[in-house]
């Protein structure tokens, strides 16, 4: 949340900046002023991420919180294209316009779990991550941590997911490919939005998230032979539609790391309209910017650090597509 929004939403309450920071006082248990509130609308301060939490809670129109949990996996089984970027993300953007959101680090290079602060080694030692979950020693909601200031959730990965492939396979009563889906199904009574981030290959892991999902996420690199792979999971996904998750839908293909003056990835970005444009949703593409790698150095979500970075509008609209199909869905069972 950025400082105009803010404002915003308290002008519409009809509050005074004194009497928004004697509000928040009282439900939050602190003690800001008004010279507070004004450096968070005028950008001079951040805003801390408790308070935007609670403001976009409880401010935002009720007929827009959805009611029901989505499940979206983030997934493409090349490494380096974006997909914990675009989970991460997604996942800030998601709890920051008032839904309870946790997000799944499904992928054994742990990456999502290095970019929120988590040291998977002491999460691993801990016993307090996806491992222990698949192998059923441990609920899901037992490994879970705050993360982003208590803005959102994360399940921790650890390497030795690496190894959870042969033990789902060779125990198909409780592994095989729809294990995550049964570990996940209590987390559709706790919050509004799942997020996971899975790992660079087409694994049984990766076939578990896309049988718990309701919706897929594909980020792909615009470099040159990316529409192989594309077809490759979107084949997957479709299998597995007919087969074992017939409510799984595509959201969209999210070009990432694109250079608008490099004629290649021109070429790459209108060859991923030409293939799959009629019948996908192609999200217009994420810039090539260091600034996503110096945030996870930071070990915060970009948009959180700098909310205008390049590809920030771009996540805010995946972010309204996701909450639009969620309502949607909502008024279709309700009816």
């Amino acid at each position: 949340m950025i400082g105009p929004e803010l404002k915003t939403l308290r002008e519409g309450r009809g509050m005074d900046q004194r009497a928004f920071a004697e509000h928040l006082n009282g439900q939050l248990g602190r003690s800001y002023d008004k010279a507070r509130i004004s450096r968070w609308e005028s950008g001079a301060e951040r805003i801390p991420a408790q308070v935007a939490k609670f403001v976009a809670a409880e401010m935002a129109p009720k007929a827009l919180v959805p009611k029901r949990c989505i499940i979206l996996a983030v997934a493409n089984q090349k490494g380096g294209v974006g997909k914990t970027t675009s989970a991460v993300n997604l996942a800030f953007l998601l709890a920051n316009a008032g839904l309870k959101v946790l997000l799944i680090d499904s992928d054994p290079q742990a990456s999502a779990t290095a970019h929120l602060g988590i040291d998977q080694a002491e999460a691993h030692a801990a016993g307090n991550t996806l491992y222990p979950v698949l192998r059923q020693e441990k609920p899901i909601t037992d490994v879970i941590v705050p993360v982003c200031d208590g803005l959102f959730d994360l399940v921790p990965s650890t390497i030795a997911l690496a190894n959870v492939d042969i033990e789902l396979a060779s125990d198909p009563v409780n592994g095989g490919p729809l294990a995550m889906r049964d570990r996940l199904e209590p987390l559709r009574g706790i919050y509004n939005a799942v997020v996971i981030d899975c790992g660079p290959t087409l694994s049984m892991l990766t076939v578990n998230a896309l049988n718990a999902a309701d919706q897929l996420l594909v980020p792909v690199q615009t470099e040159t032979l990316a529409g192989l792979g594309v077809s490759l999971l979107l084949e997957t996904a479709n299998k597995l539609r007919r087969r074992s998750n017939p409510g799984l839908q595509i959201l969209g293909l999210l070009p990432t790391m694109y250079t608008s003056r490099n004629a290649a990835e021109k070429l790459t970005l209108e060859e991923l309209h030409e293939l799959f444009g009629k019948v996908i949703r192609i999200f217009d593409p994420i810039p090539r910017t260091t600034k996503f790698t110096q945030s996870a150095r930071a070990q915060l979500p970009l948009l959180k650090a700098a909310p205008n970075a390049p590809g920030a509008e771009v996540y805010h609209e995946i972010t309204r597509t996701l909450i639009t199909h969620m309502i949607a869905e909502d008024g279709r069972v309700a009816s």
